[in-house]
């Protein structure tokens, strides 16, 4: 079995993964009826590949030794500090002996650096930028559609924490993971990389296996 987790709305373009995300608009998509709803509200269309599978990530049920793979792109900072050190402690007893683990995760060390750049000439800007990165929570007070569009929708948008290279090293060296690199976009020994990973701006990757 081969794992993309929080894959998005996106395409199914390796068919030998298994693709799961926990976002809502995947369950209103897969529900005809509020799917049509949610078009009539919300005027725009609501896309997932239907291979999709809805699951929460943090309760799957993975037998051990039985993962080869394992790909996750912008999860990770969506869930508590806690609940992410116990999915990759899960994710490590799931894998196969030498499987591999790869995660792309937003690099705030790069936005820290523009931050500091930018903030001698514009520092609002600068600013503004840096707490948009952050997604710590909206910059503006939300209106009255987007705060249903939040109930709906859940908070999954809003990072929990910032993980960087350094601390994301520290965790999979803890859990057991060896071979622990920082990667380049696409450069990976993880099986079709390139039909997986199609986010590369302001992004670092990390790989590991067992």
């Amino acid at each position: 079995m081969r794992l993309n987790l929080g894959c998005g709305p996106g395409p199914v373009l390796e068919d030998s993964y298994v693709y799961i995300d926990a976002s809502r608009k995947l369950l209103l998509a897969k529900v005809p009826i509020l799917n049509f709803f949610y078009k009539k509200i919300f005027h725009e269309k609501n896309l997932w590949d239907k291979r999709v599978k809805f699951k929460n990530i943090l309760n799957l049920k993975l037998e051990k030794n039985s993962i080869e793979y394992v790909y996750s792109s912008h999860l990770l900072e969506h869930l508590y500090f806690d609940q992410s050190v116990k999915l990759i402690h899960n994710l490590y007893e799931a894998l196969q002996i030498g499987g591999r683990i790869r995660f792309a995760l937003p690099d705030y060390d790069a936005f820290i650096a523009e931050f500091a750049r930018n903030h001698q000439t514009n520092p609002l800007l600068a600013n503004r930028n840096f707490e948009k990165a952050l997604l710590s929570g909206p910059n503006d007070k939300p209106s009255v559609k987007q705060r249903i569009w939040q109930f709906v929708t859940g908070d999954l948008h809003v990072h929990r924490w910032h993980p960087n290279y350094a601390v994301m090293e520290h965790l999979l060296e803890q859990v057991g993971f060896k071979n622990i690199r920082r990667c380049s976009y696409q450069n990976s020994l993880i099986f079709g990389i390139e039909k997986l990973e199609y986010r590369d701006e302001m992004t670092f990757f990390v790989e590991a296996s067992k």
